[in-house]
């Protein structure tokens, strides 16, 4: 999970009956990277997220062009990688939808209702 110093849970999301997701705003972040959203993946019982997708702003875009926004993920070893840059990783449900694909790509697990931010 990137360091931040505050965040606000804006939908907790049921995977599995082992595992949870929850979408964040409003991220007060620790270093120089600002983000947009975060949806952290949880294991049961755990309080640290094991996997996590993030709205990371670009702030090189008007500079160099480019999408607004990264869709990224973190992994619990503290792996980063950055997939693509887009308009719409700024707009939640846009990120949300491709956030739980994501997750259902990496761990095989879906919602269990559905949801909308």
């Amino acid at each position: 999970m990137p360091a931040v110093e505050s965040m606000r849970p804006v939908i907790t999301i049921p995977l599995t009956r082992k595992m949870h997701a929850i979408l964040y705003d409003q991220i007060v972040s620790e270093g120089m990277t600002d983000f947009a959203f975060l949806f952290g993946v949880y294991k049961k019982g755990e309080k640290v997220p094991s996997f996590c997708v993030a709205s990371e702003v670009n702030s090189m875009a008007e500079e160099f062009g480019g999408g607004s926004h990264f869709f990224t993920t973190w992994a619990s070893d503290g792996t980063h990688s950055n997939y693509n840059d887009s308009n719409d990783w700024a707009d939640p449900e846009k990120f949300l939808a491709k956030a739980l694909r994501t997750v259902e790509e990496v761990f095989h697990a879906v919602p269990l209702e559905q949801v909308k931010p």
